[in-house]
């Protein structure tokens, strides 16, 4: 697994309230796999981050507002919108697009903790499995089914992450496989053009020769 996402560059999405060690363990899970990431907020400046939903713990600087931000500067994207305050992400309009479009495009989005309200808000849900603290109301417009479990034990978490890095690899690998063959496929087709292009040109200067 190591280095597996060397030259990648992924999206971290957080706003104030994010868990500090949801924040840090998601982030350091994908560096270390040899990734580089980019700190996303409502706001460019700081966010505030919190230790168990309660305590203000570190504040970290935003490398730049969502608004500013393109899909395609990302080849994925992590969605930490923490607990406590996680409708700051759900219910703004440029975040809401921002995921809807790299689901779209087919790019691997990782969700942490809350960050299934988003996917919901994106319309993105319908077939998929959420969590269970998502409302009966919620997974029925939305077409999502429930997915129950325990709390995640700091192992589980560990494994979590270690698990969103390995599909993300998995997952670009064959986003890159589909790119190839489109880039052949459109190879292919120019070749095909061009040869048409000039059995046409050839044809036409036969006639004006009278051949």
């Amino acid at each position: 697994m190591a280095e597996c996402l060397r030259g990648s560059r992924i999206a971290l999405l957080a706003a104030d309230g994010v868990g500090q060690i949801e924040l840090d363990a998601s982030g350091d899970a994908v560096r270390q796999a040899g990734a580089h990431t980019e700190l996303l907020a409502l706001r460019a400046g700081q966010i505030q981050s919190l230790n168990e939903d309660l305590d203000p713990a570190r504040v970290y600087t935003v490398d730049r507002a969502v608004a500013e931000a393109s899909v395609d500067e990302y080849e994925a994207l992590l969605l930490l919108p923490g607990m406590v305050a996680s409708h700051q992400l759900s219910g703004h309009d440029s975040v809401v697009s921002f995921v809807g479009d790299f689901i779209s495009l087919g790019k691997p989005v990782g969700v942490v903790c809350h960050g299934t309200w988003t996917l919901l808000e994106a319309g993105v849900a319908r077939g998929r499995s959420l969590p269970s603290y998502l409302t009966i109301r919620s997974l029925r417009q939305t077409g999502a089914s429930i997915l129950d479990g325990e709390p995640a034990s700091p192992h589980a978490l560990r494994a979590f992450y270690s698990t969103i890095v390995q599909e993300f690899a998995r997952l670009l690998r064959q986003f890159a496989r589909a790119s190839s063959e489109e880039i052949d496929d459109a190879r292919d087709l120019l070749a095909v053009s061009e040869a048409q292009r000039r059995r046409e040109s050839d044809s036409a200067a036969m006639q004006v020769a009278g051949w």
